[in-house]
C-alpha cells in the first residue's frame, strides 16, 4: 500500500499514521461504533418525516442496546406486492462486529428483478 501511494503521490507515508487518519475521519463523519445502532435509528426518523409511507421498526433492549430493526421503502412493498414470486430469508447467527444475528433476505420478481437485504434482527 505505503509503494502505490509513493508511485502515485511521490511521497513516502507512514503506515500508523495513515491509518489513525482514516480512524479518525471515520470516527469524525460516522460517529463511535458504539452509537451506530442509534444513528441509523436517527436516520430512519429523519427519512420518515419526509418520506411519510417509509416503514421501519426498531426494538432496544433494557440496556438500550438495539435487538430488531426492519425498514421497507414504498417501492419495495409496490414490487413485493407485484413481483412476489421467490422470497428467500436467510438468518445467519452472530456475524457481524456486534455480534448479533443477521437476516439476509432475497426477493426475486419476474421480471428478473432482485432485491437483497441484509438487516440485524
Amino acid at each position: 500500500m505505503q509503494e502505490k501511494i509513493k508511485l502515485k503521490f511521490g511521497f513516502d507515508v507512514d503506515y500508523k499514521y495513515s491509518a489513525n487518519m482514516v480512524y479518525k475521519v471515520i470516527k469524525e463523519t460516522f460517529g463511535e461504533p458504539t452509537q451506530d445502532a442509534h444513528n441509523l435509528e436517527l436516520l430512519c426518523q429523519d427519512i420518515k418525516k419526509n418520506f411519510t409511507e417509509f416503514y421501519f421498526k426498531s426494538q432496544f433492549d433494557k440496556e438500550n442496546k438495539l435487538q430488531s430493526i426492519f425498514f421497507s421503502t414504498p417501492s419495495m412493498r409496490k414490487q413485493y406486492d407485484k413481483y412476489s414470486n421467490l422470497l428467500i430469508i436467510d438468518t445467519t447467527f452472530k456475524t457481524n462486529r456486534f455480534h448479533m444475528p443477521l437476516m439476509i433476505g432475497a426477493l426475486v420478481n419476474n421480471m428478473g428483478g432482485r432485491l437483497l437485504l441484509s438487516l440485524p434482527c
